[in-house]
Parts: structure tokens; sequence; C-alpha cells
């Protein structure tokens, strides 16, 4: 019984260092991408990999609306020779390029990357310090002017064209000139309505944020290290892939909505959920395909023949949160401006007594699409700072919807859970807030700080329900294989070693 206890007290004690552990990991790896990626932003590394999220982008959309142009051409562009000189001379770290460098350049029309790049570097030599991306044009329906001008550009490209005989040019210019002339005249008769959205694929657009939450709880996971690394290898993909499926979806709703407040709520919010929706599906893929399984041949046969139940499983809990947070989310936007005056009260308190700001007063302004556009207001003297807190409150639904949609767990368990969740998310709410500001002004030069600390609340839902309301069921899972492949090793050797009616051991 003694040995039983210690086992017991000893198992404990092995679970709870390995979830420190995974808390420990799992912090130190998403503050350190999310900071750090806000210092990389200025750097041909990210134009690169911001240009590759636009150009994939503007390819699913052409295949959606009549056309989708990546970094259209600007008409106050030097010639293509000066602007390639100059983008290797800017690369060199020269102020500009020599004649002789230029006249060694082609001639021929310049890239998307090419425009591209010289735009970005042009603005990070001139310190214009402004938010800045590759553009996308894209035209879901095209209304009889903008269709004059795709036929226009047609031409020109036609002129330019190599490999195609005069006579089939000659074709080709007869066709889109008549069609031309119908949509001049269609044009006349009545004017059409188009719908078009341009937009740039800033930082913010790259989807770095739910890598980092994704790499950080597969790296932070207590496996093999071949298990993590086909976790990056396949998961990382699989949340580009969802990236440029989420900006196809929202450049449409750009385009039916013009660019108004449903664009601006989806892009902001309805994202964010389903975000987690997939992070979470493929990381409990991860655990449950790969790293609870001994051989890929029992993981791949099993998966195929007797482990149907697990896909489902993973199925239907993605189908229950997405559920419960939809209503959640809604219903929670709807006492948003309560809850911000709790944290304007809370956090003001804090911050005037025992930070020492000198606030008067504060107000809270609810306003935008289910009060998604509310701000916390502090009157400091002759200033009223004001800050937007629906994107920093909105990780509580989701956790919730977590939680409930959690299998096997006890009601009682399940309410303890949801209590130490929120208590530390609602703490950090007022923490956070009273610490903007306490130290708003200095915050101002370090701007990045704020903004991965934000990003790092929405990866904290994640983070809870995978110590409070998961762990246990990995530990209990692993305790159990292990108890079972102890019990049939003890039965194996039992077997082998025992004596038989002659008193030989059995062979």
């Amino acid at each position: 019984m003694t040995d039983k206890k210690d086992i017991s007290h000893e198992e404990k004690k092995k679970t709870r260092r390995r979830s420190y552990r995974f808390i420990a990991v799992f912090v130190v790896c998403v503050l350190t991408f999310l900071a750090g990626y806000r210092f990389i932003i200025p750097t041909r590394a990210n134009d690169w990999y911001l240009f590759q999220v636009a150009r994939h982008t503007s390819w699913a959309l052409s295949k959606i609306g009549d056309s989708s142009e990546l970094e259209p051409v600007r008409k106050n562009l030097p010639n293509p020779a000066l602007i390639r000189a100059t983008i290797a001379a800017w690369e060199r770290g020269q102020k500009e390029a020599t004649p002789e460098e230029v006249a060694q350049m082609s001639d021929a029309p310049l890239t998307a990357w090419e425009r591209w790049s010289y735009k970005s570097l042009e603005d990070r030599r001139e310190g214009l310090g402004r938010t800045y991306g590759p553009s996308v044009h894209f035209i879901l329906k095209a209304s009889p002017v903008q269709r004059i001008k795709m036929d226009e550009d047609r031409l020109a490209e036609l002129e330019n064209a190599h490999g195609i005989s005069a006579s089939e040019r000659a074709r080709k210019k007869q066709e889109i000139q008549s069609e031309i002339e119908a949509l001049k005249a269609k044009k006349g008769a009545e004017a059409g309505r188009g719908y078009s959205f341009p937009f740039i694929v800033v930082s913010e657009c790259g989807a770095i944020e739910v890598m980092a939450i994704f790499f950080a709880a597969v790296m932070a996971f207590p496996t093999r290290w071949w298990r993590k690394l086909i976790g990056v290898l396949l998961g990382i993909p699989i949340m580009y892939c969802v990236n440029i499926f989420r900006l196809t979806c929202l450049a449409v709703i750009g385009a039916l909505n013009g660019g108004g407040p449903w664009f601006d709520f989806s892009h902001q919010y309805v994202w964010q959920a389903i975000y987690i929706v997939f992070v979470v599906a493929v990381w409990l893929a991860w655990i449950e395909f790969l790293v609870n399984r001994q051989t890929w041949v029992e993981s791949y046969v099993k998966m195929l023949l007797l482990e149907g139940t697990r896909t489902r499983n993973i199925l239907l809990f993605s189908a229950k949160f997405l559920i419960a947070v939809s209503v959640l989310v809604l219903a929670w936007w709807t006492v948003i401006p309560y809850y911000g005056y709790f944290l304007l009260q809370t956090s003001g308190a804090i911050a005037k007594h025992i930070f020492g700001v000198p606030i008067d007063f504060g107000y809270i302004s609810a306003q935008g699409l289910f009060n998604t556009g509310t701000k916390l207001i502090f009157r400091i003297g002759q200033r009223e700072p004001a800050m937007s807190i629906a994107l920093l409150v909105t990780n509580i639904p989701p956790y919730i919807a977590l939680v409930l949609a959690t299998a096997k767990l006890g009601w009682l368990r399940r309410l303890k859970v949801l209590l130490y969740g929120c208590g530390i998310l609602i703490t950090g709410h007022i923490l956070y807030i009273a610490i903007v500001i306490r130290f708003q002004d200095a915050l101002r030069s370090a701007s990045e700080l704020p903004t991965a600390v934000i990003q790092f609340f929405l990866t904290l839902p994640f983070l809870l329900w995978i110590i409070f309301a998961y762990w246990d069921q990995i530990a209990g899972r692993n305790k159990k294989d292990s108890e079972n492949g102890a019990s049939n090793s003890e039965q194996q050797n039992a077997s082998v070693q025992s004596p038989d009616s002659t008193g030989n051991s059995a062979q």
C-alpha cells in the first residue's frame, strides 16, 4: 500500500513538472516569435514572405472573380532599367545606381516582385514609417468601365507579346476592340455597378501569430524530437493555406460590402475564433495520430481500420466548439460595455492608487458593430487617452467554448476549470490596462511590445485549455498505456518463468 501511494505521488509530481515545463516553453516560444517578428518586419525576408502571401491570395481570387492584379503598375515609376539598378544598389547599401549599372540592366517590363521591392525599399529609405505591404486589386464583378480598362490592358499586353504570328495578333486585336465597342455602347445606355476591393497585405496578414501558437504548442509538448519536427512540417503549411483561404474570403466580403463594417467585423473578430478552431484541430490530430502511437505502421493501419472514432471525436469537438464560440461571442459582445465599466473601475483604481497615475475620472464609449468599437476613456489632466478593448477581452468566450466542448470532464471539474481560466484572463485584462495607462508614454516608442502582448492574449485560451482541461486526459491515457504495457510484459515474463507440472520451466 505504501509503495502504491509513493508511486502515485511520484507520478503526480512528474505530471506537474511536465505541465510547468509545457507552460514555460509555450510562453517563451510565443512571446519570442511575436515580439521578434515585430522587429523583422522591415527586412527583405519579410518583404519576400508578404509577397508570397499576396501572390497566392491573388491567384485564388483570380479563380473566383473577374480579375485580380498583384502590385498594379504605377504610372509615375522610372524606366525599368533604372529601377532594377536602383534596387540592386540599395541592397548593396549604396544611395543610388551609377549610369554604367543602369546601362547593364534590362528594359523589359517590371515583374510584380520588382515593383513591390522598389516600393518597399523606397518607403524604408525615406523613413515614411507607414504601414506597407504588397497590394492586390481584386475585381469580383467588373463594371463596364472596368471591363473596358481590362480589355485595353489586354491590348497593350498583346502588342508586347512574343511568339505570336502577325495574323493571330491582328485577329485577337479585332476581337478585343469589338468587345470594347460593345462595352462602350452598354456604358452609354447603362452604367452598371462593379464589385471590387483593392487591399494591402500588411504584416498582420501573414498569420505569423497563428503559426507561432501552433509551433509553440508542438515544441512545448513532451515527446520525441522527430515527432515535433513532423508536426511542424505538416502543421505550418496547413496554417499558411488556412490564411490564404481567410484572405480570399475577406477580399470577397470586402468587395460585396465595400470594405464597410461587415468587412472590419469579419477581419478583426470572426476569424480569430475560426483560427483557434484550426489550431486546436490540427494540434489534436497531431497528438492523437502521431504522438500517441508507437510506430508509423500501427498509426496508419489503426487510423484506417480501427481508429475512425478518434477522427469523429476531433470533428465533433471542432463542431461543438464552433457552435459554442459563435453563440458565446455574440452574447459576450452585448455585455462588453458593462464588462468595460468593471475594467475601468478596477484598472483605474490600480493605476491611480498603486502606480500613482493622476486619473480624474473615466467613462465608457460603446460603439461599433455589436459593441466591438467599445473604448475605455480616462481623463488625465488635459488628456483623454482612449483604449479599444474588444480585441483584448474577446479571449474569454473561446476559452469557455473550448472547455464546454471537451469531453470526459465532470461538471464539478468543468466548473473549476472555467473559474481558474476565466480568473486568469480577467486578471490579465486588468493588469494590462493598468500597466498601459501607467507606461503609455514609454510604450509609444516601443509600439511592438503592446501589439505582441495583445496577440499573446489571443493565445491564452488555447494554453489554459490544454493545462486545465486537456492535460489530464493526455496524462491519463499515457498512464493507462504504460500500465497496459507493463501488465503485458509481466504476463509474458510469468508465462516464461512459470514451471510446468513436472517442475521444468515452460519452453
